[in-house]
């Protein structure tokens, strides 16, 4: 049974107003736990933990956004999960109980041909079993009628000949003295392996995304957005237009009329070393007619490049799955304006250096009315903000009508967008921190 992965976008109707946020995968159904791979060793020095099993001049496998290639440049690759020390005796266990293991277990192949792997050893000998044949995309979980193979002879049974699961797990039982020391992934060809469920946890090989959950509101009134971009931190126009092309209205913040508009908040502080999967994952914006992109102004790399970052198409949601384009090239293989996969865009972001996120904001280029847009905790709404009633003080006076809640205006302080790139080195709040530990 293949096991689906969710999808980490969508697109979805609410009130009327289409709404594009990020979605986060969440933990298959049939496993206890799940926890993240976050590094694997590149040989077998140190047994415990996730390493590879084979001497591999250079690393046949890496961990990325989407999970563990295995089989890079033609080289075979064996990871493996490790539970006990080198030299350590395996785990006590018998040929049956081993069995309800291995078929409660799953592996979850995007592309390509895997083989689970089970270390074993036995009174007097040792082996490696795997199935007879690889686990697909269409299938990955195992029974006890399955074909499997023991790369050292197990009593009768000769080494690397097809035979049901359930003989060689007795003739385990009939050696005695049965361990196992861990269990793993092989592939002898490129192959991306998403998930590993194992004894109730599922390994995933994916990248953890941090769901930013929203804590607040921030109400943006039509004096709060400058008409030009003289001052970068705060709401402003990012094009020159003659005349303004954006109003806020009671039906939300209106842009795109007469010609193209870009609404940016200029954070007064950057997010330096930004996780932008987690802060693009959580984002999203209210749309209630019209189409608009969502825009992430960002610094990268060690000269401090500047570009910004949108959605291939206005629906094309924050998922990593989803395509999004860079204003500016990002490598040899990611050319400016070009759809590519947002999982594949950060990494090679990342790749380059560190990470300063900007700006946030939208870009319609016609007519569009958009109520809010969410971005790392804050909903920023244009629409009108809800009336306080009025309340009588113990003396006797009314307090003020009609107050508002805090307004979007992240306050000034930068003269301009080539103050920022200073000033994010040495005075700024590190909001993010991108995930470290990635295997290359």
């Amino acid at each position: 049974m293949r096991m689906t992965h969710i999808t980490r976008g969508f697109a979805g109707v609410t009130l009327g107003a289409l709404a594009l946020s990020g979605a986060l995968a969440a933990a298959p159904a049939n496993a206890a736990d799940i926890e993240f791979v976050t590094g694997i060793a590149p040989n077998e020095s140190s047994y415990l933990g996730w390493h590879e099993g084979y001497v591999n001049a250079e690393p046949a496998f890496a961990l990325r956004w989407d999970g563990l290639e295995l089989g890079l440049g033609g080289v075979d690759s064996q990871v493996l999960n490790g539970l006990v020390a080198s030299g350590a005796p395996g785990l006590p266990i018998t040929g049956t109980d081993l069995g309800s293991l291995i078929t409660s277990s799953e592996t979850v192949v995007l592309e390509g041909e895997t083989y689970l792997q089970v270390p074993v050893t036995w009174n007097g000998g040792w082996s490696t079993l795997r199935p007879g044949t690889p686990s697909t995309e269409a299938d990955g979980d195992y029974a006890l009628t399955d074909e499997w193979v023991s790369s050292r002879p197990l009593g009768a049974i000769a080494a690397n000949t097809p035979t049901a699961l359930s003989d060689i797990l007795a003739a385990l039982d009939a050696a005695g003295t049965v361990a196992y020391s861990g269990f793993g992934v092989l592939s002898t060809d490129p192959a991306t392996v998403e998930s590993l469920t194992w004894n109730g946890t599922t390994n995933a090989f994916w990248r953890s995304v941090a769901d930013i959950p929203v804590t607040s509101t921030v109400y943006v009134t039509a004096g709060e957005i400058r008409p030009d971009e003289s001052t970068y931190p705060g709401w402003h126009e990012g094009y020159e237009n003659a005349t303004p092309a954006f109003a806020v209205t009671g039906a939300g913040l209106e842009l795109g009329i007469g010609t193209k508009s870009q609404i940016i908040n200029g954070l007064a502080e950057p997010i330096v070393d930004a996780d932008l999967a987690s802060l693009i994952g959580s984002a999203g914006v209210v749309v209630a007619s019209g189409s608009v992109s969502y825009q992430v102004p960002i610094f990268f790399g060690a000269e401090n490049t500047f570009t910004t970052l949108r959605p291939a198409t206005p629906d094309a949601g924050f998922g990593l799955d989803a395509l999004w384009v860079s204003s500016k090239a990002i490598s040899p293989a990611i050319a400016a304006n070009t759809p590519v996969v947002l999982g594949d865009l950060i990494e090679a972001i990342e790749g380059v250096g560190s990470v300063t996120v900007l700006a946030f904001g939208v870009q319609a280029e016609q007519p569009a009315t958009v109520e809010t847009i969410t971005f790392n905790g804050v909903e920023y709404s244009f629409l009108p903000a809800p009336v306080v009633p009025s309340e009588v003080t113990p003396g006797g006076e009314a307090a003020p009508a009609g107050a508002l809640a805090a307004t979007g205006f992240e306050g000034a302080g930068f003269a301009a967008l080539g103050g920022l790139v200073v000033a994010a080195g040495v005075a700024l709040t590190v909001l993010a921190r991108r995930r470290a530990g990635q295997s290359a």
